[in-house]
């Protein structure tokens, strides 16, 4: 059955967000929130998407992607004032039978695995854009190590090469 599950994530920042999505081919739409809005005031300015089954949700940023069903569905993210961060709202059944879905490999997966997959995805490409949008590539060396469960980055900043001039 076809439905929408909310996914806790630490997807903090608006930017990365998008850019993190845009990197892996989702088209974005997304309104801005100044802080200190009400949850009246959020609920008001939330954007309505909906799944191939015409369930409509709302969300503060959605992502839709042409390899998803009827390339009309979308995933959604949610702010949480509460917790400052953006919760991942997605139908497991739209994402396990799409083009998507067979690239990512989800044919096989529960609901539960393919709503992990998909947010260490996204918040994989969020820390990302979040390190890049910090440490600007003209400036930082960044290179990304494997370790255990998880990858850590090393950032390191470029050396600049002064130009000593002699006299002989």
């Amino acid at each position: 059955m076809s439905q929408f599950a909310d996914i806790r994530t630490q997807l903090t920042d608006a930017l990365a967000l998008r850019q993190a999505l845009e990197h892996l081919g989702f088209q974005v739409e997304a309104v801005e929130i100044s802080p200190n809005l009400s949850h009246r005031e959020l609920n008001r300015i939330a954007l309505h998407y909906h799944n191939s089954f015409s369930d409509t949700r709302k969300a503060h940023l959605i992502a839709r992607h042409s390899e998803l069903l009827q390339q009309s569905t979308a995933i959604g993210f949610l702010w949480n004032a509460a917790t400052q961060t953006y919760d991942l709202q997605c139908d497991p059944y739209e994402l396990r039978y799409s083009d998507l879905g067979t690239n990512w490999e989800y044919q096989r997966l529960d609901d539960a695995e393919i709503q992990r997959s998909l947010n260490q995805r996204i918040q994989l490409e969020h820390d990302h854009a979040y390190v890049r949008q910090q440490y600007p590539p003209d400036q930082y060396i960044i290179t990304e190590n494997q370790v255990d469960n998880g990858i850590q980055l090393t950032i390191k900043p470029k050396t600049q090469l002064v130009n000593i001039g002699s006299a002989v």
